[in-house]
C-alpha cells in the first residue's frame, strides 16, 4: 500500500493532491483536554492533568493536538495519541511509520489488561461531573491493518480508556466494541481478509488507507463512542493509553474527537427494531437528573437533521408515544447545559393467545407433571419470528422478568386450573404476555390388554372385540380401531363403535377418548385356534390281560386336552390301564373352539402266543372278548393269514379258535396275521387287525 501514485499519460507526468491532517505536538496536557477535548467543562471540574508519551531525542512526542485541515478525515480537529512520533501520523499514507522511543516503557495498568506492552502514550486526569454521563467519540488507526494480509488477523497494538472513582479498586475499560466487553483491536474489527480470517465485527471497520490518505496509517475503525454512566459528584480518574503489544512494530494511533468529551445526560441506548429493543406502547424517558434550572426536550424526525423543541416538555421526564431521535438540554447553572440523545423506535406488539395445557392421569387426583414448551406452538400461533422468553406464576413477575419458573418442562401443578403466564417477545423487542391454564382429567377406566383366539372351524363367523370401559356408559366415548398383521403398516379400520366383530387374527388396538379430551389405548392380541383332528390311535401291543395303553395323535394349531370316555380331562394324550372293550376319546380345545372332537376306539383282548403242543396253554388262538360282543358291536368272523397273505382260517368267535393246521396239515413256527369284521347297532363293519405268533 505504500507506494507513490503517478499516473504516465503520453510525456506528462500528473501529481494527485489531497489535504492532510496537520499536527502540533507541543501542546500541554491541560490544554490538550481542557480546551481541545471537553466541550462543556462548566458540566465538570477538571485537574491532575498528565501526559506521558516517548523520548525521541529530538524534542518530539508522541501526543499532538490535529487538525483536519480540510481533509477527509471524519474530524475537523482534536487529541492525538501514538506509540510512534506523533508527526508521523500526518498523511499521506506513503511509509510504514515504526518508531522506537529511548527507553520507552508501558503503563501498568494497560499491561495488567494485555501484558506485553511497551512504547506507551498516557493522558490522564480527573474529573467531578454534574451530571450522571461522559462520552467521547474516536478513531483507531494502525499500520498493522494490512489489506489482504494475514497480518491483520494475528497482530495489534493495544489501547484502552480506563476509569474508576477514586478509591474503587480497579479501573473499567470503556474503548470497547459496543455492546460487549471486547477491546477495539486490529484483530477484533477487521473485514474479511482472504486467505487469513473472516470478518469480525466489520460494521465497526471504517477504511484501509491507500497513499493518498490524509494520515499515515494503512487502515482505521469507523468512528466510536467511548461511554460511562458516573456519579454526580464524585470524583474519577481517567487514563486515555495506547501501547505497542508483543513487539515495537508498526505503529497505532487513537485520535479524539475536539470538544467530543461530553459530561452530559444518559437517556440509554438507542431502541431500534434492528436491536430488537424497540418501544412497545407509552413509555417514558428520564434524563435522571433532578432539581435542574431547566430541562428542555427537542425531537427530530428522519432523516435526523434538525431537533425542534417540544411545546411543553419541560420536566425531568417526557412519555413518548412517537417515533423520532430526542433530545434533552438540561441547564445544572453555573454554565453547565447537559444535553443527552436517543433514537426512539416503535415496535410491534407481538400476537399471543391462551390456551388450556391438558394433562390425563390413572391415580384419581388433580395433580400432574405438566411441559409448558408443548404450548409454545399454540401461545405464538406458531409465528417463528416469537420467542418464549419464560413462564411465571403472575403477570407482574412475566412483566418484570423475576421470578422465572425452571422447571417449565416438569412442572407439577399445586391446584385444578393453575395459571401460567408465559412472557413472548416480537422480532422487534416488543413483549406481550399470554396464559397458559393447568387442567388435570382421570383417563378412561379400562380392562387390562388381552389375549383372544378365533376359531378358523368357525369362519366366516365373527367373534366380538370390546373397549373395555369399565364403571361406565361406554356411549360416553369416542373409539378409534385399528389393526396390524404384524407385517404391514398398522391399519386404521375406520371404526368408531365401543365394540367390533372381527374374522381375521392379528394385533387390535382401539384409542378411547373421554369428553375431557383424554385418550387411553387399549391392546387386544388375536391368535388362530381350531378343533382337533385325531389322526391315529396306537393300542399297546396286548399281552394275555386286559389292561393297554392308548396313544392319541391328533393335528391342528390348537391347544389341547384329552379325557377317555368323559372322564377327567388331562394334558397328556396317553392313557395308561385301559381296559378291553368299547371306548370313546374326547379331545378338546383349550382356547375354546367346539365341538370337541371324538373318536371311538375298541380294544380287542387276545393272546399273543399259539403253542399248539396239547399241554393245555395255548393249544388255540381266538379272541377272547366275552360274549363275542363289544358294546355295540358283534364279532362277525376272524379271517387269519400269514406273511403272504394267504388265508389260513376262518373262524366264529364263539368256537375253540385254530388249532395251528391248514388243511390238517401243521402250519409251520411263524408270525401270523387277523382280520376282525365288528358289525354296529347300524350295520356298519369296522375292521380291526392284529398279529400273533405260533410258537412250536
Amino acid at each position: 500500500m505504500k507506494q507513490l501514485l503517478l499516473w504516465l499519460f503520453g510525456l506528462s507526468f500528473i501529481s494527485i493532491y489531497s489535504q492532510n491532517i496537520v499536527v502540533d505536538d507541543t501542546r500541554t496536557a491541560q490544554d490538550l483536554i481542557q480546551n481541545i477535548l471537553f466541550n462543556n467543562s462548566g458540566c465538570a471540574t477538571i485537574s491532575n492533568f498528565s501526559v506521558t508519551g516517548g523520548n525521541f531525542g529530538t524534542g518530539e512526542n508522541s501526543y499532538a493536538y490535529f487538525n483536519g485541515n480540510g481533509s477527509v478525515f471524519p474530524f475537523n480537529e482534536g487529541v492525538l495519541l501514538s506509540t510512534g512520533r506523533a508527526a508521523n501520523s500526518v498523511g499521506p499514507n506513503s511509509y510504514i511509520s515504526s518508531d522506537v522511543g529511548i527507553n520507552w516503557g508501558t503503563d501498568p495498568d494497560l499491561d495488567a489488561l494485555f501484558s506485553n506492552t511497551s512504547n506507551a502514550t498516557v493522558l490522564e486526569f480527573d474529573f467531578v461531573p454534574a451530571t450522571n454521563y461522559m462520552s467521547f467519540e474516536y478513531v483507531f488507526a494502525s499500520e498493522e491493518y494490512q489489506e489482504g494480509n494475514a497480518n491483520t488477523c494475528v497482530y495489534s497494538d493495544v489501547f484502552a480508556f480506563l476509569i474508576k472513582r477514586i478509591g474503587d479498586p480497579s479501573y473499567a475499560n470503556i474503548a470497547v466494541i459496543p455492546n460487549s466487553s471486547e477491546p477495539v483491536s486490529v484483530t477484533t474489527v477487521h473485514p474479511l481478509i482472504p486467505g487469513g480470517c473472516a470478518a469480525v465485527n466489520e460494521s465497526y471497520f471504517g477504511t484501509w488507507n491507500a497513499n493518498i490518505a490524509p494520515i499515515n496509517f494503512n487502515g482505521q475503525t469507523a468512528v466510536l463512542t467511548a461511554e460511562s454512566t458516573v456519579i454526580v459528584g464524585e470524583t474519577y480518574h481517567i487514563k486515555l493509553v495506547i501501547a505497542d503489544h508483543t513487539n515495537s512494530l508498526y505503529d497505532s494511533a487513537v485520535f479524539l474527537k475536539a470538544g467530543s468529551f461530553n459530561i452530559g445526560t444518559d437517556l440509554g441506548i438507542d431502541r431500534l427494531r434492528t436491536t430488537a429493543n424497540a418501544f412497545c406502547g407509552t413509555e417514558t424517558l428520564d434524563c435522571g437528573i433532578v432539581g435542574a434550572a431547566s430541562y428542555t426536550w427537542y425531537r427530530d424526525d428522519v432523516p435526523y437533521d434538525v431537533f425542534v423543541p417540544i411545546a411543553g416538555a419541560n420536566n425531568q421526564t417526557l412519555n413518548i408515544t412517537t417515533e423520532g431521535k430526542y433530545k434533552v438540554v438540561v441547564d445544572l447553572g453555573g454554565g453547565c447545559l447537559s444535553e443527552g440523545e436517543v433514537i426512539i423506535e416503535y415496535g410491534v406488539i407481538p400476537l399471543v393467545f391462551n390456551t388450556d395445557l391438558t394433562s390425563c392421569n390413572d391415580d384419581g387426583t388433580i395433580f400432574s407433571a405438566f411441559d409448558f414448551t408443548d404450548t409454545d406452538s399454540i401461545t405464538t400461533n406458531g409465528d417463528a419470528s416469537l420467542i418464549v422468553e419464560g413462564y411465571y406464576h403472575t403477570t407482574n413477575d412475566a412483566t418484570n422478568e423475576i421470578n422465572k419458573i425452571t422447571n417449565f418442562t416438569n412442572y407439577t401443578n399445586t391446584m385444578q386450573d393453575e395459571e401460567i403466564f408465559v412472557r413472548i417477545k416480537g422480532m422487534d423487542g416488543c413483549t406481550n404476555i399470554a396464559k397458559i391454564t393447568l387442567k388435570v382429567f382421570n383417563n378412561p377406566k379400562i380392562k387390562a390388554d388381552e389375549t383372544m383366539y378365533y376359531c378358523l372351524n368357525t369362519y366366516p363367523d365373527t367373534i366380538t372385540l370390546e373397549g373395555g370401559i369399565i364403571n361406565d356408559n361406554p356411549l360416553n366415548y369416542q373409539y378409534k380401531w385399528f389393526f396390524s398383521n404384524g407385517v404391514d403398516p398398522i391399519v386404521d379400520l375406520n371404526l368408531s363403535t365401543a365394540n367390533i366383530a372381527i374374522n381375521q387374527v392379528g394385533n387390535y388396538s382401539v384409542e378411547i377418548t373421554s369428553a375431557d379430551n383424554c385418550t387411553v389405548t387399549r391392546n387386544i392380541t388375536v391368535l388362530e385356534s381350531n378343533v382337533a383332528t385325531i389322526t391315529d390311535i396306537l393300542i399297546s401291543d396286548i399281552v394275555y390281560s386286559n389292561r393297554v395303553s392308548l396313544i392319541v395323535n391328533v393335528t391342528g394349531i390348537g391347544n389341547y386336552s384329552y379325557a377317555l370316555d368323559n372322564f377327567d380331562f388331562q394334558d397328556s394324550n396317553v392313557f395308561d390301564g385301559v381296559l378291553y372293550g368299547y371306548h370313546v376319546v374326547t379331545v378338546r380345545d383349550k382356547n375354546g373352539c367346539m365341538p370337541d372332537t371324538q373318536e371311538t376306539v375298541i380294544v380287542l383282548e387276545y393272546p399273543k402266543f399259539l403253542s399248539p403242543n396239547n399241554d393245555g396253554n395255548y393249544d388255540t388262538w381266538n379272541i377272547n372278548n366275552i360274549n363275542t360282543s363289544v358294546k355295540f358291536n358283534t364279532i362277525s368272523k376272524i379271517t387269519i393269514y400269514d406273511r403272504y397273505g394267504k388265508i389260513m382260517k376262518i373262524i366264529d368267535a364263539n368256537s375253540q379258535g385254530w388249532d395251528g393246521t391248514y388243511n390238517h396239515v401243521l402250519a409251520p413256527p411263524a408270525d401270523y396275521w387277523f382280520r376282525v369284521d365288528l358289525i354296529d347297532y347300524k350295520g356298519k363293519i369296522t375292521t380291526k387287525k392284529g398279529h400273533f405268533s405260533l410258537v412250536r
